[in-house]
């Protein structure tokens, strides 16, 4: 083998492991929750956001991540992270704001939609959530018992609604009207924060492969006089 191909050879390796750590820098984060902590700590950098992770929930490429800040009293909220080709995760966006224990988050993976229903150290009297319309004649669209103070709960979402949560107790009383007077706490903002265009840094990596295997290219076959 020649020098130019050997050149070929290592400008190609080179280009791989660019592009592999280039990707890495996006695509981060392990599914351990103290690093998920740290990793939705510095997304969330700009809020002054201690995170606490409380539960994940994989569904498909997405883990859905429920957390709290142990220094505000009805703290909840709720981070969607993608998994890349490195088996690694990135934040796509994270909502938070003062809860009353039980929240729903609606999410898209590809062209579904979804919407996932959470508990953070649950009321105890809550026994039953049900999701439904607004509308005149309310349609259930989603319920579940709640035996556990921390959940995640996933649904394939039907569009075209504007539903609500109700949160009944084991006489059947909705204790969501009263519990959000009680609990929500005005202090704690209700934000959201998204990743946008999380795509790029396929297009970058791709860029820097094909660059790469073209340069490497002409040294392959490159013949000198």
């Amino acid at each position: 083998m020649n020098k130019y191909r050997k050149i070929a050879i290592a400008i190609i390796v080179l280009t791989v492991i660019l592009a592999f750590w280039l990707y890495g820098t996006e695509y981060s984060s392990s599914a351990e929750p103290q690093k998920i902590s740290e990793t939705l700590t510095d997304y969330l950098f700009n809020d002054d956001v201690q995170v606490t992770v409380i539960q994940t929930e994989k569904i498909d490429n997405r883990m859905l991540v429920s957390f709290t800040d142990k220094r505000y009293e009805n703290f909840m909220g709720l981070a969607v992270f993608k998994r890349g080709l490195n088996l690694r995760w990135l934040p796509l966006s994270a909502n938070y704001s003062s809860g009353i224990s039980v929240e729903a988050h609606p999410f898209t993976i590809g062209s579904k939609d979804y919407v996932a229903i959470y508990g953070i150290n649950c009321v105890p009297n809550i026994t039953y959530y049900e999701y439904v319309t607004t509308d005149s004649n309310p349609e259930i669209l989603y319920s579940n018992s709640v035996s556990e103070s921390n959940f995640i709960d996933i649904y394939e979402f039907k569009t075209g609604y504007w539903p609500k949560l109700r949160l009944f107790d084991s006489v059947g009383n909705d204790l969501a009207p009263e519990l959000r007077k009680s609990r929500v706490n005005q202090n704690i903002p209700s934000v959201g924060v998204g990743t946008a265009e999380d795509f790029m840094i396929n297009v970058f990596c791709l860029f820097i492969l094909l660059i790469g295997f073209a340069i490497a290219r002409f040294f392959w076959i490159f013949k000198p006089e």
